[in-house]
């Protein structure tokens, strides 16, 4: 299998992870309100969808999706973390 068939099959986990890392570096720098991170992953993703599928709908979709993706795999983890401090007795 050749690169490009690659990056197509697996183009959804590599936008996400993309977008994980990038907004969590702008969120450990400080440099935009926490509240911004969302907008930016979702924004990234879609246009990363553009770079790596061509400019379709799909692409555009996909990529949105994934950047979405990003954000709610980061909130599942912070969420499984969190101390409420309620114990099960």
């Amino acid at each position: 299998m050749d690169i490009a068939g690659l990056i197509e099959q697996f183009c959804i986990p590599i936008i996400a992870v993309v977008c994980f890392c990038v907004c969590f570096a702008i969120k450990k720098t400080g440099i935009v309100k926490d509240n911004y991170i969302p907008i930016i992953s979702i924004t990234l993703g879609g246009i990363s969808g553009l770079i790596m599928n061509g400019l379709t709908y799909e692409a555009v979709a996909t990529g949105i999706a994934s950047g979405a993706l990003a954000i709610g795999v980061h909130q599942i983890y912070k969420q499984l973390n969190k101390d409420d401090g309620y114990t099960i007795a």
